[in-house]
């Protein structure tokens, strides 16, 4: 890391972690809600590739459907003095 705002860590990151844990929390319930605690024990949890991808892809989804409306990611830009549409910021 730089001392410069890392915009995209601000803006996204933070946020796609949140939303890609919320959808693993979904499908860890919809794996073990019907196993006993006996059954549970000493068990590993794995998620399939295609789980994870579509968990990814869900999170993704919901930022660009936030942003549509919002634009949060635009702001956060112009908030760090990074907008790339700012013609008196360019060189």
């Amino acid at each position: 890391m730089t001392s410069i705002h890392q915009v995209c860590d601000i803006s996204v990151n933070k946020p796609l972690k949140a939303l890609i844990k919320q959808e693993y929390v979904k499908f860890r319930y919809e794996s073990i809600k019907e196993k006993t605690a006996a059954e549970l024990a000493g068990c590993v949890l794995t998620v399939p590739r295609e789980n994870l991808v579509e968990m990814i892809e869900i999170a993704v989804d919901e930022i660009n459907n936030q942003n549509k409306r919002r634009r949060w990611i635009s702001k956060t830009f112009d908030q760090c003095g990074q907008d790339p549409h700012d013609s008196s910021k360019t060189g």
